[in-house]
């Protein structure tokens, strides 16, 4: 990783500014788009994904805002940031850890500029486990494919704590001591609480 120099500038995108967006999609990731007059009451400017609901923004890196949304985060793109492009999903559940949703999630760019996404996945159990993914060609300028981390699930929920309350990550950052730390929110007793990983 540390030889990887991706840079990821403004000056490379602004020919093109293009802007990716991960939002809510509960379908296959294959969305046929309807024009405005098909959707009277839907919004012109303020992205919104093309059915059902979407959450909170998490990272905003490079020109590429990110929106997360339960079960899949879909991937849609914009020239002008009014028009959208909905491309195929970029993550799903089809793993053991993430088989019942892929939750919210941040991005964190490591050594050389690359992003990796740091997300929740409720597993088999419905336990609420955080995950890694990182893209799988870095020369690609919309990240399209992510490749999930073999090591997943890296943080499981520790004794006492809901179960299915384990979410919302920070930023991951790089502490003193060379470890990565990240701030997990999570329910404890009727209240909420964090967990310093």
């Amino acid at each position: 990783m540390a030889d990887l120099k991706l840079k990821f500038t403004m000056k490379k995108i602004s020919a093109v500014f293009v802007i990716c967006f991960f939002c809510l999609s509960f379908g296959n990731g294959r969305i046929q788009s309807l024009s405005m007059e098909q959707q009277p009451y839907r919004t012109a400017y303020h992205f919104q994904p093309p059915n059902n609901w979407m959450n909170d923004g998490r990272t905003y890196g490079t020109a590429d805002p990110n929106l997360w949304g339960n079960i899949t985060w879909a991937h849609s793109i914009s020239y002008d940031l009014v028009n959208w492009i909905h491309l195929d999903n970029a993550l799903s559940p089809d793993h053991l850890f993430d088989i019942n949703g892929c939750w919210s999630g941040s991005t964190t760019f490591l050594s050389g500029e690359k992003p990796a996404i740091l997300y929740t996945g409720s597993d088999t159990m419905n336990r609420q486990v955080q995950n890694l993914t990182e893209p799988k060609n870095l020369s690609d300028p919309l990240l399209i494919e992510w490749v999930k981390s073999s090591h997943n699930p890296l943080m499981t929920p520790v004794d006492g704590i809901d179960l299915k309350f384990v979410r919302d990550q920070t930023t991951a950052w790089q502490s003193p001591d060379g470890l990565w730390r990240v701030l997990v929110g999570n329910q404890m007793d009727g209240h909420g609480w964090g967990i310093l990983y």
